[in-house]
C-alpha cells in the first residue's frame, strides 16, 4: 500500500506540472518591437521649393538638339534608367540650352517632368531660387568631372570667337570702305574743280596774239616793225 500511494502521487505530480507549464510559458512577456527607421529625407531651407525627384543620372554626349532641346548619346548610366541609348533633354525652362555645347560630353541628372512628359535638367540655379538651394536639387547638368559648367555672359562664345571676329570685322571694313571712298572721290572733285579753275585762269592771263594776217606754215613769222618819229634835215 505505501509503495503504490507514492506512486501514485508521483504521477498526479508530473501531470500538474505537465499542465502547468503552458501556462507559464504564455504568461512571459514578448519583448517590445524595433521601431526606429532610420530618416531618408533632407530638410529643405526655407524659401527653397521641393527639388523633382532624380529619374536618372548619365554620362552623355551632346549630338544633335535645337535652341530649347539637347540630344545625347548615353555613354554610361550611373542611376536610374533611361528609354534608351540615346535620349533628349529639355532645358527650355530655365533657357540653358546654349550653354550646353554640340559634341562635348556632360554628366548630367534628369527628372520625368509631370506635365509634358519630358527629360528635364538645367544647368543655373532657377532665378525664383536663391543660391544657397542648389545643394539641395540633384537635377543638374555639370561637366563629365563634376564641375559646374561655366555659365557667365562670355561662356556661350566658347569656340566661336572665329565667327565672332568676321562678324564684327566684315561690316566694319564694309563701312570703312565706304567712307574712304567717299573720301577720294570728294578730294577728286575738289581736284577737279581746282584743276579747271586754274586751267580758266591760265588761258586769260596768257597775252592776245597781234591783228594781222597769220604767218605762213613752215616761214619765218614776220618781223614787226615800228614806226619812230625822226626830225626833218635840217637845211644846208
Amino acid at each position: 500500500m505505501p509503495v503504490a500511494a507514492l506512486r501514485l502521487a508521483a504521477s498526479a505530480t508530473i501531470v500538474v506540472l505537465t499542465l502547468a507549464a503552458p501556462a507559464a510559458a504564455q504568461q512571459q512577456p514578448t519583448p517590445a518591437p524595433n521601431t526606429t527607421v532610420a530618416a531618408t529625407t533632407t530638410t529643405i531651407p526655407a524659401g527653397c521649393s521641393a527639388p523633382m525627384a532624380l529619374s536618372a543620372e548619365f554620362v552623355g554626349k551632346v549630338v544633335a538638339g535645337d535652341a530649347r532641346v539637347a540630344r545625347f548619346q548615353v555613354l554610361e548610366v550611373r542611376q536610374g534608367t533611361l528609354p534608351g541609348t540615346t535620349v533628349d533633354v529639355d532645358y527650355g525652362d530655365n533657357d540653358d540650352r546654349r550653354f550646353v555645347q554640340q559634341d562635348k560630353t556632360y554628366l548630367v541628372a534628369v527628372a520625368l517632368d509631370p506635365e509634358s512628359t519630358r527629360l528635364v535638367s538645367k544647368v543655373r540655379t532657377p532665378r525664383a531660387e536663391a543660391k544657397g538651394c542648389a545643394p539641395y536639387d540633384p537635377i543638374y547638368t555639370n561637366n563629365a568631372n563634376g564641375s559646374h559648367i561655366d555659365s557667365s555672359v562670355l561662356s556661350g562664345l566658347d569656340g566661336k570667337w572665329g565667327d565672332m571676329a568676321m562678324a564684327f570685322l566684315i561690316p566694319t571694313g564694309a563701312v570703312f570702305a565706304v567712307l574712304l571712298g567717299l573720301v577720294i572721290l570728294k578730294h577728286t572733285f575738289l581736284l577737279t574743280g581746282r584743276g579747271v579753275r586754274y586751267a580758266r585762269a591760265r588761258h586769260r592771263s596768257r597775252p592776245s596774239p597781234p591783228a594781222g594776217r597769220p604767218p605762213r606754215a613752215g616761214g619765218r613769222p614776220p618781223v614787226r616793225r615800228t614806226r619812230t618819229h625822226s626830225a626833218p634835215p635840217s637845211p644846208g
